[in-house]
């Protein structure tokens, strides 16, 4: 999971992702996993939505 990898080195501490890819989260080292947090969207709507709540 590059993306979270390279947002994480850049200081992120949240990342917006879809729900689909919600397996990849186990594949982080548990470092990584607990630097950000990954709020997962199901939709277009559903990511606007919530990118709009931070």
């Amino acid at each position: 999971m590059g993306v979270v990898e390279a947002a994480a080195d850049e200081g992120c501490k949240t990342i917006l992702m879809p729900v689909s890819i919600r397996k990849q989260r186990c594949d982080l080292p548990d470092e990584m996993a607990t630097r950000v947090t990954i709020i997962f969207y199901s939709d277009a709507r559903d990511a606007l939505l919530k990118a709009s709540h931070d």
